[in-house]
């Protein structure tokens, strides 16, 4: 008798010949996840939900990521009428399958959960769809360039959980990359609605802001996380100087640029902001001075300073 044979059963309809064969196999060794499922899948077919559950949590328990598995032990507690059972076995089926990049699969467990209650799927305070998997190549693929293949996923996520938080400001990001501010923007907004207290959605969307040209809303975003235990908050002063600029209220952007620098010495992008600034009042020795230092100290800490585009008018 063999794995192999028992599932040869199953394929041809001989359901009770196949569990004659795997009760032996899993007596000799009950810790192989396959032969528990292919128990659960023979006791489905046979209308034996209640046994068939427990072999489908068996086989999940010793293989967690086990996608099937999951998707099986739903279908076997829809069967029993387990509604909260079913959804917390396909959601788990999906949140594997996403992992594994087979969105196909994860479809189909998401269409069994909008039949069972789609109002189960948007207030999960941990959603199925937060696999930080699934979103991390995601943000490898948006880094590479690959902006549409990114969108077209969020979008297709979004679409089953509109009030996903990380999903939205994930599609802000990269609609922001494609230069889309206002798409971005709205994204971020929304996603700060649904986490008002994300000091990063915060700083996102004075970024977005500040890109738009809505120097007063950028800084509104910026003062309000300088307010905050925020942890390096040179950065955010640099940020506003750059608000400050666009108000043409130089001296608050020199303050803010002081400010930054007296926290970290080492912000180059401030010796870059400041060099725009003196280079818009036509200082040129001031502006050189400032951007050669931004150069120098990119170079030191091996970040990539592109002069020939923020220098263009100059020999360096």
């Amino acid at each position: 008798m063999s794995y192999q044979q028992a599932l040869e059963d199953i394929k041809l309809g001989y359901y009770e010949a196949a569990i004659a064969k795997l009760d032996p196999l899993l007596h000799a060794d009950p810790s192989q996840a396959k032969l528990w499922y292919a128990k659960a899948l023979a006791l489905v077919n046979l209308q034996r939900f209640g046994e068939a559950v427990t072999s489908a949590q068996l086989s999940v328990q010793l293989n967690p990521t086990f996608a099937p598995g999951y998707q099986l032990l739903g279908n076997a507690c829809t069967q029993l009428e387990d509604k909260r059972g079913a959804i917390s076995a396909y959601k788990q089926a999906a949140h594997c399958y996403l992992d594994q990049g087979d969105k196909k699969q994860a479809q189909t467990c998401l269409d069994k959960l909008k039949a069972l209650g789609p109002q189960f799927i948007p207030n999960e305070q941990k959603s199925f769809q937060e696999s930080q998997e699934f979103f991390q190549k995601i943000s490898v693929g948006a880094e590479s360039g690959d902006h549409e293949a990114a969108l077209n996923n969020l979008n297709w996520l979004l679409n089953f959980d509109p009030k996903n938080a990380e999903a939205l400001a994930k599609r802000g990001l990269v609609q922001a990359k494609r230069r889309n501010y206002s798409a971005a923007l709205a994204d971020i907004n929304l996603a700060l609605q649904l986490c008002p207290n994300d000091l990063n959605l915060r700083l996102q969307r004075g970024k977005i802001r500040l890109w738009l040209n809505d120097a007063e809303g950028a800084m509104a975003d910026f003062s309000a996380l300088l307010e905050t235990e925020w942890g390096d908050t040179s950065e955010i002063y640099c940020l506003r100087s750059q608000a400050y600029q666009q108000l043409n209220d130089l001296d608050s952007a020199f303050q803010d640029l002081a400010n930054a620098l007296y926290i970290n010495p080492e912000n180059s992008e401030c010796y870059r902001v400041r060099g725009d600034i003196y280079r818009g009042l036509k200082d040129w020795e001031e502006a050189i001075s400032n951007y050669r230092r931004a150069i120098s100290l990119s170079l030191e800490q091996g970040n990539q300073f592109n002069y020939k585009t923020q220098i263009p008018h100059f020999k360096m």
